[in-house]
């Protein structure tokens, strides 16, 4: 079993990620985030339709979650995610 976090994962494959956080919307106990990601594709990793080989292609990736919220914190539960959007070109095998 890897002792790599996710983040180390990441950090490997899109080694220049940048993350930016578009829009943030709360009312009562729930929080809607909006976030993108950017990044050069370096590293080979698994996706649940084949490997993807570096490319050296810029990915962008915009994703949106509902979390709630209990004293003004997020809850520990896994945040309902909504949507995503990719642009990029990955080599797939």
């Amino acid at each position: 079993m890897s002792t790599e976090s996710n983040k180390d994962i990441v950090l490997r494959y899109f080694p220049d990620k940048h993350f930016t956080i578009e829009d943030v919307v709360a009312e009562h106990d729930r929080a809607l985030l909006r976030w993108t990601i950017r990044g050069t594709h370096v590293g080979e990793f698994w996706t649940p339709v084949g490997t993807a080989f570096p490319t050296g292609n810029q990915i962008t990736l915009t994703t949106m979650a509902l979390f709630r919220v209990a004293d003004g914190k997020s809850s520990k539960s896994k945040p309902s995610l909504i949507g995503s959007r990719c642009s990029c070109s990955l080599v797939l095998r």
